[in-house]
């Protein structure tokens, strides 16, 4: 069984010993442990969002991360992360369908970046729903899916 969690005091650690491959630290974030930048936006709120950073578990292994950042009818979704060894075993799929599960129902669409080299990425999300809409000023590709599309 899988399910999402928020990042608590009880289970931070166990967030932030998830890490992604070296060589796809670029379309995930900047900088690891992916898990301190997800807390630390949840206590800034970036760009109006109010951001909640959450653990996905499978059978209650912490096996990825993400962030979600509400504003209006959108939730932003931020830094998708799957452990390393845990890939390739539709925990990606799982973690974006639990996100739309998971959002307010005041919550319309869901959005997010890629970076067009991400194509693994992208190929999850396109079969998710998600279109092109924009591009970002360092080159990412603004993407949307309705809730609706992804559940």
């Amino acid at each position: 069984m899988r399910e999402l969690v928020p990042i608590t005091s009880l289970n931070w650690r166990d967030a932030l010993a998830i890490q992604v491959q070296p060589d796809r630290l670029p379309y995930v974030a900047s900088v690891e442990p992916v898990a301190l930048i997800l807390l630390a936006k949840a206590a800034v709120n970036p760009d109006g969002q109010r951001w909640h950073p959450l653990l996905l578990l499978a059978d209650g292994v912490p096996v990825g991360i993400v962030g979600v950042g509400l504003l209006g009818d959108v939730a932003w979704v931020h830094h998708v992360l799957i452990s390393s060894e845990f890939q390739g075993r539709g925990h990606g799929r799982a973690l974006m369908k639990l996100v739309a599960a998971w959002v307010p129902p005041t919550v319309t669409r869901l959005g997010l970046n890629v970076v067009p080299a991400n194509e693994v990425g992208w190929a999850l999300y396109e079969s998710l729903g998600f279109v092109t809409v924009g591009v970002t000023l360092d080159d990412q590709n603004i993407t949307m899916a309705y809730v609706a599309e992804v559940l």
